[in-house]
């Protein structure tokens, strides 16, 4: 048994020994989809969820948490019945999706859309959560830019030549841009996804209007520069337990090197006009959010971290040899006591792609078993 010191108002984290068992991941993640028992919960925790998963910020880690936590409560998800996006130009639309099982309404959607005020509203309870998630844009354009060109080989990015195809684009991007801003990964793709017509892209005045709509819907929108204070200030929104918010980063990319000159930089921040006011717009908002907290706001960060970092890794030992381990995380004023095995690190490693598919089997067993709620399903719009 290791024992890990904690220092004042930080958990202890001990690793046990446990009887082996043979259990594989995809064991784990099928009976996450499909178990028959909920686990017990506190009354006081949020269930139901808008969260606007933003491209390349951090949104997919965030997923993960939201996925997690509906699928061990067996909450209903807004589900696209082909793929894993709920629209890449709209936000839901019924003849796409799953419809709520037995006498059920739709809880959480945390799947790809673009941001409608109104069809969000109309589908998810009025008690909604609204989340979303911001980052610095040529940060954001960055990430994309690699991520969408090393996985996917877009054409538009393959085709910008030189050593650095991101400083190239971004000192000219009108010259290699794409003309349907739905599929660009490269134009103010934030402004985007918040539900900023592309049409008015160039309506400076019209833009900051729609902020103040934004402004009033969304309850939480957090900053990928700000993750653990922000993973925090969600948790304490939401009222769930720190093992609910515990995480594995996803689609993290390995940094390669981009040489930005002032002058690129400048171009690079006129192109990202809408992204860059709608981010110091949030991230100053969150800021202050940060500021307000109370006193033992950064001791419960600093838990967060600690806690994360042993959770982390134990997980990478767990996949190879820790199947007969479990580590238990101690309680302080942020959290009681509770453990984390093999299954838990199996749940937070499920990459997207893969987890809609245990939604997806998740909602088939439950329309089997219960049938459509076809008079609310027929309600809604569009």
């Amino acid at each position: 048994m290791a024992t890990v010191k904690a220092a004042s108002k930080i958990a202890s984290v001990t690793v046990l020994a446990t009887p082996p068992h043979n259990i594989s991941q995809d064991q784990c993640i099928t009976y996450l989809a499909l178990s028959s028992r909920p686990i017990q919960s506190n009354n006081a925790e949020k269930r139901h969820i808008a969260f606007l998963k933003v491209h390349k910020c951090a949104s997919s880690t965030l997923f993960n948490i939201f996925y997690r936590f509906g699928q061990q409560r067996h909450l209903t998800f807004v589900i696209p019945r082909q793929g894993h996006i709920i629209g890449r130009s709209t936000a839901m639309r019924k003849r796409k999706l799953f419809p709520p099982p037995g006498n059920k309404s739709f809880d959480i959607a945390c799947l790809h859309s673009i941001f409608e005020k109104e069809v969000y509203e109309a589908y998810l309870p009025k008690d909604t959560i609204y989340v979303a998630i911001i980052r610095e844009p040529i940060n954001r354009l960055v990430s994309a830019f690699w991520y969408y060109l090393t996985h996917f080989n877009i054409p538009y990015l393959r085709k910008i030549p030189g050593s650095d195809p991101v400083g190239t684009f971004l000192s000219e991007p009108s010259k290699y841009e794409i003309k349907d801003v739905y599929y660009s990964h490269t134009n103010n793709r934030m402004a985007l996804d918040f539900g900023f017509p592309p049409q008015h892209f160039g309506n400076l005045s019209y833009f900051k209007q729609y902020l103040t709509l934004l402004d009033s819907r969304f309850d939480l929108i957090l900053d990928a520069d700000l993750f653990p204070e922000s993973i925090v200030l969600l948790k304490r929104k939401l009222n769930w337990s720190l093992k609910d918010i515990l995480y594995i980063a996803q689609n993290k990319q390995k940094k390669k090197p981009v040489h930005l000159t002032k002058l690129v930089t400048s171009k690079a921040k006129d192109f990202l006009h809408l992204d860059y006011i709608l981010y110091n717009h949030f991230s100053r908002r969150l800021r202050e959010e940060i500021r307000n907290q109370d006193e033992s706001f950064k001791d419960e960060v600093e838990n967060l971290r600690r806690v994360q970092l042993y959770v982390a890794r134990f997980c990478i030992a767990s996949g190879s040899h820790g199947m007969g381990k479990v580590l238990v995380v101690g309680a302080t004023m942020w959290n009681q006591e509770f453990r984390v095995d093999f299954c838990d690190c199996s749940y937070m490693e499920q990459k997207e792609v893969s987890a809609v598919k245990m939604m997806k089997k998740s909602i088939y067993t439950r329309l089997k078993k219960e049938g459509p709620n076809e008079p609310y399903f027929i309600k809604l719009p569009m």
